[in-house]
């Protein structure tokens, strides 16, 4: 996979930066999570319906996250795709700013 380029968020502004897209749909504008433990700068980022795709092909067709199910914020191994603010990074899982969440919970899950 190629190296990509996270681009600049100010939370505060709540401006989606153009490279926050789903790698699979391409949806923009919308939550998204990355792979657990993997480098930000090389991690897919995924939509909610395509992150629960990924699940269902992985773990059988009647798999649902408990994030589909209004319980907690993961989905499967994906996390929220929380950009570092005024850099070309992700936050870490256990490292998100209060702030940070606030803009990523602000998306809405689907156009």
């Amino acid at each position: 996979m190629s190296e990509r380029n996270v681009g600049k968020v100010e939370y505060k502004k709540g401006v989606v930066p153009d490279d926050y897209k789903c790698d699979h749909c391409g949806a923009h504008g919308i939550r998204l999570w990355r792979e657990y433990q993997s480098m930000a700068y090389i991690t897919t980022l995924l939509c909610a319906d395509c992150a629960e795709e990924r699940g269902r092909k992985s773990h059988g067709g009647s798999w649902r996250s408990s994030f589909s199910q209004g319980q907690g914020n993961q989905i499967g191994w994906f996390i929220p795709a929380v950009p570092v603010e005024r850099e070309n990074n992700y936050c870490s899982y256990t490292s998100i700013p209060v702030d940070g969440y606030n803009w990523w919970n602000r998306l809405p899950t689907r156009l």
